[in-house]
């Protein structure tokens, strides 16, 4: 297997406070990886600097062999990146249908003829409330409701890697098995990277594992072989 993603010794800092503390893991064609940490451990200024939101300090990303640090946000959406923010960041005033109409437009150069619907269809399939909610607006959603939309629109976009900032947090417990079991069906189809933390729901899905602490990776391994009080016991590094 080849790397589709590699993150190669990131620095971060916010003024002179450093984030990140020269950061390395890769993800391979497929894979999905979880990424765990305390509050503050630095995952999701990591997943920012990937997205391109921030300037790392230091370091590179390579996506598929190719550095992209000089990328601007939407060329990374369009070079296959599908970022789903801790938060949902969903647009308020707009309907369900709109909301995933956008994530469409994000890659339209790529899209043919009658593929918009293919599109919506699939993600329609992975969270069929949508379907329901197509023309009710964004911000009256269900919190859960609103992080299907924010995954559903990320794919709208055709992504091979995507991005997920802890998607269960918040969410009452029958939607998050229904975001696992759509993320599980993913698995294989494109890359993933996975912030979360909630144990058990990290374990079903990652390949693999990699802890951060105050900036650093501090501990990695199969997902297989995740051990929570191992885990516990890192995240209190």
């Amino acid at each position: 297997m080849s790397a589709h993603l590699a993150i190669e010794r990131l620095d971060h800092h916010y003024g002179s406070a450093q984030s990140l503390r020269g950061v390395s893991l890769a993800i391979e064609e497929g894979q999905c990886v979880a990424l765990l940490g305390r509050n503050g451990a630095g995952k999701s200024t990591l997943l920012r600097c990937l997205a391109g939101l921030l300037q790392p300090s230091g370091g590179r990303i390579l996506l598929r062999g190719q550095t992209i640090g000089a990328w601007p946000s939407y060329r990374r959406v369009r070079g296959g990146i599908g970022y789903v923010p801790q938060g949902r960041e969903i647009f308020a005033d707009l309907t369900v249908g709109e909301n995933l109409l956008i994530g469409q437009k994000a890659n339209d150069h790529k899209a043919g003829a009658g593929r918009e619907t293919a599109l919506l269809e699939e993600v329609c399939a992975l969270f069929p409330i949508l379907r329901t909610m197509w023309r009710r607006r964004g911000g009256d959603l269900s919190g859960g409701q609103q992080q299907q939309l924010a995954i559903g629109r990320a794919l709208m976009g055709r992504p091979q890697l995507l991005v997920l900032d802890e998607p269960t947090e918040g969410i009452q417990p029958s939607i998050v098995k229904s975001i696992e079991a759509a993320i599980a069906s993913l698995k294989g189809r494109m890359s993933i990277l996975l912030v979360e933390q909630y144990y058990d729901f990290a374990r079903s899905l990652a390949d693999r594992y990699v802890v951060l602490s105050r900036g650093a990776v501090v501990a990695e391994g199969a997902g297989a072989a995740m051990d929570q009080d191992d885990i516990s016991r890192f995240l209190r590094i």
